[in-house]
């Protein structure tokens, strides 16, 4: 299960790859990264909605329920949207090799805070040496990249 899992891991970041290119080229139909964005969000908005209401078919949390959750629950949309729109731009100017190696040092930063403090309900994962040298490694790739 474990290496199933790693495979689909690298499978999503072949999506995450493509994606911004496929939607640079959108923006060129549709006129802006802002709109081939919301061309793109609302496919997913229809392809999850079928899943949901087709397939899977499960009830929906109650308004209490809703209202009782932590505020930041709700922005992962938002985040996401931004996701989309700013890849655009960042691989049209800057390359999608740098920018993504950019994007992956983001990643990996945000992901060792959030393991060390918990951060959104993630499980707790001390920061060691090992981490800390990935981390590096992957500042060297960036760097690597953006000079040759």
């Amino acid at each position: 299960m474990f290496a199933l899992l790693i495979g689909v891991a690298l499978i999503m970041g072949l999506f995450m790859a493509i994606q911004p290119a496929i939607n640079l080229e959108l923006r060129h139909f549709v006129g802006s990264p802002a709109q081939a964005a919301m061309v793109s969000t609302f496919v997913s908005t229809i392809s999850l909605a079928l899943f949901v209401f087709v397939i899977q078919r499960r009830p929906w949390p109650s308004l209490a329920q809703a209202q009782s959750t932590p505020w930041w629950i709700w922005i992962g949309g938002l985040l996401g949207a931004a996701y989309v729109a700013i890849s655009v731009v960042l691989i049209s100017r800057l390359g999608a090799a740098f920018a993504f190696s950019l994007v992956v040092l983001g990643q990996m930063a945000t992901a060792l805070i959030m393991d060390r403090f918990g951060l959104f309900g993630v499980p707790v994962h001390d920061l060691n040496p090992g981490r800390v040298v990935g981390v590096a490694l992957v500042i060297s790739g960036v760097v690597l990249i953006r000079m040759f």
